[in-house]
């Protein structure tokens, strides 16, 4: 059982590695050392001898009279309390695994299923890289404006701007917020994420402008001293009074920037965490950012991607560029999360399997043990429903035996990890009865086989078993 236990872990690891992306494969792959072999051999003898040492010292003491009474009915009601308790607690095992599994499932459902605040879905965006390149510095307006140009111009482009780096992939800054008249309480934070963005920018991500105007043009050049602040922001500084047109300062900027705009928040650094304050600057007119496009309706994101690169090709073919879509993005950030639940699910279902060969043994041997008293009742009148009961009813009491201890267990493995959790409690009830559940189809299913076998037995071969 050891030797084939490696040769199955040395598969199923590899198999595991499927669920990882591609770039996080190489620093996760698994290496079998000596000392691990020795080690899981180890485990396995010292299992076996120990679970086979109890039943050997039980046999040991066993007398005559109670071997002669080995089938009667007040001996057969008490075998195997011992294995039914070991089975139990493997069932309770296997529950942990299998709510574990299903917190971490539906903690990427809801990660997924959060919009954080714009469109993901036909939001494309292309990042140049000139330094690699070593392009002229004074010619990359002249390139942006005339890809920017290119792009307006495309069929399948809804609508294009400039913007910091993609969302969620670490390109906003931060800095201090100092608002003339406000008093910072003891302990209070005054920090604010910044983002730059170009006109258009927040019609492009889907980003609804809540009061002013977005920017223009003419905000893009050197002196320009304006701001657009996210709704948060606006709200702890301002608290009822009209922003437009108030004054903060941000960070060491030499002059105060005014609120000429106020849009909806955003989940810009996690989806995990609530939005941050946020502001807003112009791009300067020579400055660059990534290109954000939104594709028309009905056309796919690949095919504005494609645009992109066309339009830097014939612009700057040397200029490599990088482009991607705000859902993959978005994925990228929810990585270790899809990995958790991916490797999770497949413990959980390792679990149930482990535990139902392990149900489906014991009831298997419960079966052969009372063979003569199932030959018994089936010659006194009992049918094959009242003898699959009888086999199902002793499952399920070792089944709800390890229910009853894994629930607590397993709330108490999910306070634990609590922190992975994102809106899900460790003790959900949906999610703790569905497991109960799954765990209890898949108890069932495996006694059902010695059951029905139990039910075919042929009274009179019974009888003579022994």
């Amino acid at each position: 059982g050891g030797l084939a236990g490696l040769l199955a872990a040395r598969w199923i690891t590899d198999l595991l590695l499927l669920f990882v992306a591609e770039p996080d494969r190489p620093w996760l792959r698994f290496q079998a050392s000596p000392a691990v072999l020795v080690a899981s051999i180890g485990l396995t003898l010292a299992a076996g001898f120990l679970f086979g040492l109890l039943p050997g010292i039980r046999a040991s003491r066993v007398s005559p009279e109670a071997m002669l009474r080995a089938n009667s009915a007040s001996v057969t009601g008490r075998r195997g309390r011992v294995s039914q308790a070991v089975l139990a607690g493997q069932l309770a095992a296997s529950l942990v695994l299998v709510v574990s599994a299903a917190l971490f499932a539906r903690t990427l459902w809801n990660l997924n299923s959060t919009s954080g605040g714009f469109d993901r879905k036909t939001v494309v965006y292309g990042r140049p890289n000139f330094f690699r390149a070593q392009f002229p510095r004074d010619r990359i307006p002249g390139v942006m404006k005339e890809v920017l140009d290119r792009l307006r111009r495309s069929p399948h482009v809804a609508q294009v701007s400039l913007g910091s780096p993609p969302i969620l992939e670490g390109g906003s800054g931060w800095a201090w917020v100092t608002v003339p008249g406000y008093a910072l309480a003891p302990g209070e934070g005054n920090v604010a994420y910044g983002n730059n963005s170009a006109p258009g920018y927040f019609q492009t991500l889907g980003i609804p402008m809540i009061a002013g105007r977005d920017f223009e043009e003419r905000d893009r050049v050197p002196g320009a001293s304006v701001a657009i602040v996210n709704d948060k922001l606006a709200r702890h500084y301002f608290q009822g009074r009209n922003p437009l047109g108030q004054k903060i300062q941000y960070g060491t900027r030499p002059r105060p920037l005014e609120i000429v705009g106020v849009v909806q928040d955003i989940k810009d650094v996690s989806l995990r965490e609530p939005p941050q304050e946020l502001v807003y600057l112009p791009v300067a007119a020579d400055r660059w950012g990534a290109i954000v496009a939104r594709a028309k309706p009905g056309v796919a994101p690949p095919v504005v991607e494609a645009e992109i690169r066309s339009a830097f090709a014939a612009a700057a073919k040397e200029v490599p560029v990088e482009t991607g879509s705000l859902e993959e993005a978005v994925q990228r950030s929810l990585g270790r999360d899809r990995l958790v639940a991916r490797l999770s699910a497949a413990f959980g279902v390792l679990g149930v399997l482990l535990a139902s060969i392990g149900l489906y043994g014991a009831m298997a041997h419960a079966v052969s043990s009372r063979t003569r008293e199932i030959g018994i009742r089936i010659a006194v009148g009992a049918d094959a429903w009242d003898v699959i009961r009888m086999v199902l009813q002793q499952s399920l009491r070792v089944t709800g035996l390890g229910i009853l201890i894994g629930l607590p267990a397993a709330i108490a493995g999910s306070r634990l990890v609590g922190s992975l959790l994102f809106e899900v409690s460790p003790s959900d009830p949906l999610t703790l009865a569905v497991s109960a559940a799954v765990l209890a189809a898949a108890a069932l299913l495996a006694a059902w086989w010695p059951a029905r076998r139990a039910a075919r037995l042929d009274p009179s071969r019974a009888l003579r078993c022994e």
